[in-house]
């Protein structure tokens, strides 16, 4: 089983600098999360696949640590990090669907875990970060309409969580399906036209910005989904943290 390697212009640095560092085989299933330390570094912290039982659960989960900082040559770009969430959620939906046809249900739980985790990070970014700079210039009938799809695909999430995997495998595995066709129509969607609409409204500065603040935004997201995000009506009043 291949490593989700998050697959942009620092990916196959990172993965050697982690290969290098005798942290990680090429055969072991691996979680990767980015961020930004206070010296400019990208962090690439992994995670045993296993792991990824615990991480609607384990508080400590995120922060699960082995890293290697991997100098940016580049400066952040928004556009790069989405892009990143977006190649995750069709590599995590391809593994669960070849454990499906394994048999194996405990790694079907694994990896429906984790997306579902990544689903929370991404809307929760979305919806406190992205949907605000899209206001900010001028796009709010599309921020309304891409919130009514980000909304429906993740109460197909929620449904999905609440199937007894050992009483219903393929209701469960069916359930995920259907979650992830809505989640990847949005994706689709918004590369094809939100994408291309903040790209042209932003600067190269405003783009890091940005993607400082999506990041951020994804570190303090719930590890759950929440049916109705308040968060997304009054972004000012309520403060999300990670062990929500």
């Amino acid at each position: 089983m291949h490593s989700p390697i998050r697959n942009n212009m620092y990916s196959r640095l990172a993965r050697n600098a982690l290969l290098a560092a005798g942290q990680v085989t090429p055969n072991r299933g691996l979680v990767v999360v980015t961020t930004l330390n206070s010296r400019g570094l990208r962090s690439i912290s992994i995670r045993p696949a296993r792991s990824a039982s615990r991480l609607c659960d384990d508080s400590s989960a995120p922060l699960e640590p082995k890293a290697v900082s991997v100098p940016r040559t580049q400066p952040l770009d928004y556009f790069a990090e989405v892009m990143i969430d977006f190649n995750n959620f069709r590599d995590l939906l391809d593994r669960f669907e070849r454990a499906h046809r394994n048999g194996d249900k405990m790694l079907m739980k694994f990896v429906s875990n984790t997306l579902i985790y990544e689903v929370s990070m991404y809307c929760a970014a979305k919806e406190l970060v992205v949907y605000k700079a899209l206001e900010r210039h001028g796009f709010e009938e599309l921020v309304q309409k891409s919130h009514l799809r980000l909304t429906q695909f993740r109460d197909a999430f929620i449904e999905a969580e609440s199937y007894d995997t050992n009483l219903d495998i393929e209701g469960f595995a069916e359930s995920i399906r259907t979650a992830c066709r809505g989640l990847l129509e949005y994706v689709e969607n918004e590369e094809k036209e939100q994408y291309i609409s903040l790209f042209m409204a932003l600067t190269a500065q405003e783009r890091a910005q940005l993607a400082s603040e999506y990041l951020e935004a994804r570190l303090n997201a719930p590890k759950r989904l929440r049916p109705a995000d308040a968060a997304f009506q009054h972004p000012m009043d309520v403060i999300v943290k990670p062990t929500d």
